[in-house]
């Protein structure tokens, strides 16, 4: 009989132990705690969606539209807060600040919050970083580099090229740019290009008078245009590039116009010779463009024109697409 208890009474030490294991295993894994996190994925080029890791390097051509998904997946707490920051060289360019959006954007109840963003590959190589924080300040970084493209090359004897073609969104466009910079290729966000406004040489609007608009920062007219809750005139610093839209010079192969490039801007800005373009005063915008439009522009040092590609809307939310022809020094 003494045996027969020993028995029982180990084997109910046995259960209880495992009864033990198996509580302490269930309470770590009720309590355990979950970080946030941030899932990538790209389109770009001919490659289809894909999902990206972490530090993932992205080569395409100069000009490529890259579509970039990005999710902010909640862990055991609530965000508070989501960034995206683009680096191109010592420059950070701050894509999306979530201390300006809408804060019920982090109660619906959702376990995560989609953005797409919309880039270019510029002439330089970028970093992005995609960061979310939670209530607790838990945290979790992403990172993409878009690595430097081949840089265009002139034919033989010629000192320009035609870079690239240029997408930009009107000023209510949900997706694309606005903002352009001739020197770093690149379309920027109002949020970019306000966190570098030194940069921004390119300001496509829709006006209701002036239609479709490409103007300079320091332009009075495009600083009335609200870009979602900013305008150009809160800014310390206005790039003044001059722009002229020809109505002599249409139609003409790379080589005529590389020639009409170098005229135009012969005597300096704000003087126009009489051929092949025309008689007149460089202005702060180019207004009411249509397809095929040339025109001529002095971006702080550079110097070069855009024929317009594609005018996409008769709206704030549409877009135009530009064929950049830049010297190349």
């Amino acid at each position: 009989m003494f045996n027969n208890m020993k028995r029982i009474n180990l084997f109910m030490m046995a259960a209880i132990v495992a009864a033990s294991a198996m509580f302490v295993s269930c309470e770590k894994d009720e309590d355990e705690i979950l970080d946030p996190s941030v899932s990538v994925k790209a389109t770009y080029g001919a490659q289809s969606e894909k999902s990206l890791l972490d530090g993932e390097e992205i080569t395409a051509d100069l000009g490529t539209i890259v579509t970039f998904k990005i999710t902010f997946n909640m862990g055991s707490n609530k965000l508070k807060e989501v960034h995206m920051k683009s680096t191109i060289g010592s420059k950070v360019f701050n894509v999306l600040d979530s201390v300006g959006l809408d804060k019920g954007l982090f109660n619906t109840g959702a376990k995560s919050i989609d953005f797409t963003y919309q880039t270019n590959v510029g002439l330089e190589e970028e970093k992005l970083t995609f960061q979310t924080i939670d209530t607790k300040d838990r945290e979790d970084v992403f990172t993409v580099v878009i690595k430097k493209p081949a840089p265009p090359t002139p034919k033989p004897g010629e000192s320009y090229v035609v870079r690239t073609v240029v997408l930009l969104g009107g000023q209510s466009n949900a997706t694309l740019g606005s903002f352009y910079s001739v020197s770093l290729g690149k379309v920027m966000t109002v949020g970019a290009a306000t966190s570098q406004q030194g940069d921004v040489d390119f300001a496509y609007y829709y006006g209701a008078t002036n239609k479709a608009t490409i103007a300079a920062p320091a332009n009075a007219q495009a600083q009335t245009m609200s870009y979602g809750t900013t305008k150009m005139s809160s800014w310390n610093t206005k790039n003044n590039t001059g722009f002229f839209k020809s109505t002599n010079v249409k139609d003409v192969d790379d080589e005529e116009l590389f020639d009409a490039v170098d005229l135009f801007w012969a005597d300096g800005i704000g003087t126009v010779d009489a051929t092949p373009s025309d008689d007149g005063e460089c202005k702060s915008h180019a207004n009411d463009l249509a397809v095929g439009d040339l025109v001529f522009y002095k971006a702080r040092a550079i110097k070069g024109a855009f024929i317009v590609e594609k005018i996409t809307g008769t709206s704030a939310s549409g877009s135009i697409e530009l064929k950049l022809i830049d010297k190349v020094d």
